[in-house]
This record gives structure tokens, C-alpha cells and sequence, in this order.
């Protein structure tokens, strides 16, 4: 019935109020369900992408310290602003042809600020030292060392930071190279 208390006509009976409420609040929940699962989507993509870039980045600099500790022909005590150590690597390695009159040198090293892994070349010429070239890492390191042994052997352990969270103690990853000559420890 209507407001005027006549009936409705068959086939003509519309939504009610309630019926409209019901309505809205499951299009409202099934909203929210979707958005949730989009941004839950967007935030997992994200993370993979940045997973990538610093796996990516952290198998560039392992390459890369292989390459140079195969190709170096000494080691070297001190360079620049760095002391060989635990956490500093100094190699010499065969000088380029821009610079074949002088020693060159390639420096591994943590930042203890940014905790990031440097890699420095020096080109050292009489009593000047040159930086060449440095590069960074993406990914910070939560802990970095260099071990020697009497060989000519190194190795590289290191654990990694990403998105601000520290891998598990036991994911310390090992890179070993071996030098190709005999080393010779010189100071610069």
C-alpha cells in the first residue's frame, strides 16, 4: 500500500529503504575488499622490483671483485684516505693506458655511515695520488669483511640490508678469488 493507503499495482513494487542500505553497504565492503588486495599488490611489486635492483647491484660489485682481485698483482697497505683492513681491500692492479706510467690501485671498502661498499680506483704517480673513479653500491651492507691468506687468496663475506630490514644471521654470503701472481704487500 501506499501513503494514500491504495495498493501497488502487480509488477510495480520498487526497493525499499533498507533494502537500498543493505545494497550500499556491500558495495562499500566489496570496495574496500578490492582496494585493499590492489594496494597489497602495488606494495609486493614494489618490493620485488627493489629486491632485484639490490641483487642485481650487489652481483655487479661480486663480479667485479672477483675480476679485479684476479687481475691484481699486489697488495697494498694504504691509500688515500684508507688503511688496509678487515673492512678495507687495496689491491694494485695493472695500470691503465691512460695512466701506464703510474701504480694504480683499487680500493674495496665499507662506509660506516651509509654502510654501502665503495669501490675506489687511485693512480699514483711520484708523490701524487689521484683518485680515478668511485662507485657505490645500492644495497647497504649490514656487515662487511675481507680475509687474506698467505696464497694470494680472498675472501668476501658480507650480509645484506634490504628495505631496512637485515637478512637472517645466517645468510652471510662468501665470494673467494684467487690472485693469479704471486702478491707482493706494498705501501704506498
Amino acid at each position: 500500500m501506499d501513503r494514500n493507503g491504495h495498493r501497488a499495482a502487480p509488477g510495480n513494487t520498487g526497493y525499499t529503504l533498507i533494502e537500498m542500505l543493505v545494497y550500499c553497504a556491500l558495495l562499500c565492503g566489496l570496495l574496500n575488499l578490492c582496494t585493499s588486495a590492489y594496494i597489497s599488490t602495488i606494495r609486493v611489486r614494489a618490493l620485488n622490483d627493489g629486491v632485484a635492483s639490490s641483487s642485481q647491484s650487489t652481483q655487479w660489485l661480486t663480479d667485479d671483485f672477483v675480476r679485479t682481485v684476479r687481475a691484481a698483482v699486489g697488495v697494498g697497505d694504504a691509500i688515500g684516505p684508507y688503511a688496509a683492513g678487515t673492512d678495507t681491500l687495496i689491491l694494485e692492479v695493472p695500470p691503465d693506458e691512460e695512466r701506464r706510467h703510474a701504480r694504480q690501485y683499487v680500493v674495496f671498502a665499507r662506509d660506516a655511515a651509509s654502510h654501502r661498499l665503495f669501490r675506489s680506483e687511485y693512480a699514483v704517480a711520484g708523490n701524487a695520488t689521484e683518485l680515478v673513479r668511485s662507485t657505490a653500491s645500492l644495497t647497504p651492507f649490514k656487515s662487511l669483511s675481507f680475509e687474506r691468506s698467505s696464497s694470494g687468496r680472498f675472501a668476501m663475506r658480507f650480509a645484506i640490508e634490504r628495505q631496512g630490514r637485515v637478512q637472517r644471521a645466517e645468510n652471510i654470503h662468501t665470494v673467494t678469488a684467487t690472485m693469479r701472481v704471486v702478491p707482493l704487500k706494498r705501501g704506498v
